[in-house]
C-alpha cells in the first residue's frame, strides 16, 4: 500500500491523544454514609470489571476512529507491478483507402476512430500516426475534430517505414516501456518480419469488413485510333463476377455512354467505348457499388496533341525516317547542312544528324545552344566520319566519346526493356528474335546507358535525357536495321520523349512529368485549378517549351485546368492508384513479439486493468464510520 499523501500520516500521533484521556481521567469521589454495605460488595465488583471493559473498548473504538480519518485522508492506494513502470504508445491508425471498406453503416476507419474516442482513458497521451500525418504526445479528445475528419489516403507504409516513423516519435528516456498499437485491416502492412524491433512491444487491432465485394475501375487506354474515331478500352477489377454493373461514361456533366462489363479470359472484366477522334473529351468513368468508393471514378483526357518537329540534318537515308514520322504526328523535314535554315532550327523538338561526314564548329555550337535550351538529340554516325569532329561537338554535351570505326560484322542481340525510352513498349524481355547485323561500328567511350547491344557487350544505342547515338550507319549497305522491326519502336519513342505527350491521366504520389508547347514569361507561373483545390506545380522553361512536374501535389484525384495569367490552356487529369482495391485479404501469422487484440474497447481496457490504481480511502472512510457506529453501541450496552 502506498500514500498519495504521506506527509498526513503524521497525524497518527494524534492517537496519543484518547490514551491520555483515557488514562488519566480524573473523577471526583463523594463518600456517602452507609449502614450495611455486605450485601453490595458482590455488585461492586461485578460492576468495576463491566466497566473496565468498557473503557478499553471504547480506547479502541476512539483509537481506530482516529487512525482510519488519517488514513483516509492520505489517499491511500495500491497498484501492481505492470502499472508501476511508465509507458510511451504510439498509436498508428490505417488511413489507407482500404479502410474505406463499409462496416455496418460507416467505414472502417470511422469506426475505429469513433471507439478510440469512446474508450480511451481521459488523462493517457499518445502519439497518433496516420499514413501521411502524425499527432504527437496528445490526448485522442483534444484532437476528435482532425481524427473525426482524416481522408483516405493512396499512402501505405511497409512495417519498416512504419517502424522507423515510431521510433522517431518515441523519447529516449530508457526507463520507459514503449509499445507500439497498429490498428489497419493488414492488406499491405506485413508483420512477418518484426523480430528487429527489439524490446518494443507491439500490439495489433485487425479491422476487417463484413463484405469484400468490389468494383474497381483499374485503368483506361486507347485501343484503337484512327482519322474517324478511337476506341477506349476500360479495364476492371471484379471480386464477383456476378455482381457486374454498368459503366458510365460522361464528358463533363454530360452522360454520353453506358455499357456492362464483359469478362475476358483472365478473370477481369473490360468495356469498350467509341469515341469521335476530332473532339477533346474531359472524361469521368463512373460505377456504383457498395465496396470501397474512390475506385468508383476514373478521370481522363482525350485531346489531339501537337505536332512534333522532326528534322533530319545531313545525307543519309529518310526513307524510313517518313514512314515512321507520318503527318497525324510529326511535322517532317529534311535537309542538308547547306540548306540548314538557323532560325528554323530552334523550332525543333528533335533534331537527328543523320550520318555528317564532318561538323563544322559553327554548326557544332549552334547543335550544343539548342540541346542546352531542351531540345532533343540524335546522332547517326557516317560510315567516313571525322570522328575527332563528332567528338568536340559531344565534349559540350557530357562525357561521350566515339573511338575509331571497327570494321567486323556483328549482331545486335539485346534490347534493354527496362530503359525509360523503353517503358511500356515490351511486356517482357525480349528473346528469340531475329536480329539485325552491323557491317562495322564505332565503339563508345564513356558513353550513357545502353539501349541496344551488340553480341559483345558494346552499345549500338546508348543515351537518355533528350541525347541518344548509335555507333553505327543505319543505311542499308551498313546494316540491315532499317528493315528490323525494332526500328519503328525506337524512333518513335526518341521523338515522342522530345515532347512528351499528356497521357490519358497521370497517378499521384508518382514522379510524372508534362510538356507544354507555350511558353511561359521568365516571371510567369503556370497553376493547376479544380473546382476545390489549386497548386502550383514546379516547372522548367525550354526556350520551345515548359516542362511541368508532378509528385507531392496534387493530394486529390479529378480533372484539372492548367492556367497562364488566368486563362485556360488545357486539361489533365489525376486518379489515385489502386494498389489498394484488392479485397483479398492475406492470412495473418504474427511473430510471437506481436499480441493481437480482438478489438479496440479489448485492446483499451487491457491497458487499463495492466495500468490500473486502486484508490483505497473510501475504504479507510467506511472503516472510521464502523468505529463511530461501534462506540455508540459500547455507550448504550455497556453500563
Amino acid at each position: 500500500m502506498q500514500f498519495e499523501k504521506p506527509d498526513l500520516l503524521w497525524g497518527l500521533l494524534a492517537l496519543v491523544i484518547p490514551v491520555i484521556i483515557h488514562l488519566f481521567r480524573l473523577r471526583r469521589f463523594h463518600k456517602t454514609p452507609f449502614t450495611n454495605v455486605r450485601v453490595l460488595q458482590k455488585l461492586l465488583a461485578e460492576s468495576r470489571k463491566s466497566s473496565e471493559l468498557k473503557k478499553w473498548l471504547l480506547l479502541l473504538s476512539r483509537l481506530g476512529l482516529v487512525a482510519a480519518l488519517v488514513l483516509a485522508f492520505a489517499h491511500p492506494f495500491e497498484v501492481s507491478e505492470t502499472a508501476r513502470v511508465e509507458r510511451e504508445i504510439v498509436l498508428y491508425l490505417d488511413n489507407s483507402f482500404s479502410m474505406q471498406a463499409p462496416q455496418e453503416d460507416a467505414t472502417l476507419l470511422e469506426n475505429a476512430v469513433q471507439s478510440l474516442l469512446q474508450n480511451s482513458p481521459e488523462n493517457k497521451q499518445f502519439h497518433i500516426l496516420t499514413n501521411n500525418g502524425s499527432f504527437p504526445g496528445v490526448r485522442p479528445k483534444e484532437i476528435q475534430q482532425s481524427l473525426l475528419n482524416l481522408k483516405f489516403t493512396a499512402d501505405s507504409p511497409d512495417f519498416e517505414e512504419l517502424y522507423l516513423k515510431a521510433r522517431a516519435l518515441f523519447s529516449k528516456n530508457n526507463k520507459t516501456r514503449k509499445e507500439l498499437w497498429l490498428i489497419s485491416d493488414f492488406q499491405k502492412l506485413q508483420l512477418s518480419d518484426a523480430s528487429y524491433t527489439d524490446s518494443l512491444l507491439i500490439r495489433t487491432v485487425v479491422a476487417r469488413p463484413e463484405k469484400r465485394f468490389n468494383i474497381s475501375l483499374d485503368t483506361a487506354f486507347i485501343l484503337n485510333r484512327n482519322a474517324e474515331g478511337l476506341e477506349l478500352e476500360v479495364g476492371i477489377r471484379l471480386d464477383d463476377s456476378l455482381q457486374k454493373k454498368p459503366v458510365s461514361l460522361f464528358n463533363g456533366d454530360t452522360l454520353i455512354a453506358k455499357a456492362s462489363p464483359e469478362m475476358r479470359s483472365d478473370g477481369r472484366a473490360s468495356v469498350i467505348f467509341s469515341l469521335p477522334a476530332d473532339k477533346n473529351i474531359n472524361g469521368t468513368l463512373s460505377v456504383m457499388d457498395d465496396g470501397l468508393k474512390y475506385d468508383n471514378m476514373l478521370y481522363f483526357n482525350i485531346f489531339k496533341d501537337p505536332l512534333i518537329k522532326v528534322l533530319s540534318l545531313g545525307p543519309g537515308p529518310t526513307d524510313y525516317l517518313e514512314r515512321i514520322y507520318t503527318s497525324d504526328e510529326f511535322e517532317f523535314l529534311s535537309m542538308s547542312e547547306r540548306q540548314l535554315d538557323y532560325n528554323l532550327m530552334e523550332q525543333q523538338q528533335l533534331i537527328i544528324l543523320n550520318e555528317l561526314r564532318d561538323i563544322s564548329p559553327s554548326l557544332g555550337k549552334l547543335i550544343r545552344d539548342y540541346r542546352d535550351t531542351g531540345g532533343s538529340l540524335l546522332i547517326i554516325p557516317a560510315r567516313e566520319m571525322n570522328v575527332s569532329s563528332l567528338n568536340q561537338l559531344l565534349s559540350g554535351l557530357g562525357s561521350i566519346r566515339f573511338g575509331e570505326r571497327l570494321d567486323t560484322e556483328i549482331r545486335i542481340t539485346k534490347v534493354n526493356t527496362t530503359h525509360p525510352l523503353f517503358r511500356e513498349v515490351f511486356e517482357k524481355q525480349v528473346a528469340n528474335f531475329d536480329f539485325p547485323v552491323l557491317q562495322s561500328y564505332f565503339p563508345l567511350i564513356n558513353g550513357p546507358a545502353k539501349i541496344l547491344e551488340l553480341q559483345n557487350g558494346e552499345a549500338f544505342l546508348s543515351g537518355r535525357d533528350g541525347t541518344y547515338v548509335f555507333t553505327a550507319p543505319i543505311n542499308p549497305d551498313e546494316s540491315n536495321f532499317s528493315a528490323s522491326p525494332l526500328i519503328v519502336p525506337t524512333f518513335y519513342r526518341i521523338a515522342k520523349e522530345s515532347l512528351s505527350p499528356a497521357p490519358l491521366y497521370f497517378e499521384i504520389g508518382r514522379q510524372n512529368s508534362l510538356d507544354l508547347e507555350a511558353k511561359a514569361r521568365q516571371d510567369g507561373v503556370m497553376e493547376l485549378q479544380s473546382e476545390s483545390y489549386a497548386f502550383i506545380p514546379r516547372q522548367q522553361q525550354f526556350a520551345r517549351k515548359t516542362r511541368l512536374f508532378f509528385s507531392e501535389e496534387p493530394e486529390t484525384d479529378g480533372i484539372y485546368s492548367i492556367r497562364y495569367g488566368g486563362n485556360p490552356l488545357r486539361d489533365i487529369s489525376f486518379n489515385f492508384p489502386r494498389t489498394e482495391s484488392v479485397t483479398v485479404y492475406p492470412e495473418l501469422n504474427f511473430p510471437e513479439n506481436v499480441y493481437a487484440s480482438p478489438s479496440i474497447e479489448a485492446l483499451l481496457e487491457q491497458y487499463q486493468n495492466e495500468t490500473n490504481i486502486r484508490s483505497l480511502w473510501k475504504w479507510f472512510v467506511i472503516l472510521a464510520l464502523l468505529f463511530v457506529l461501534a462506540e455508540m453501541i459500547l455507550q448504550k450496552t455497556l453500563q
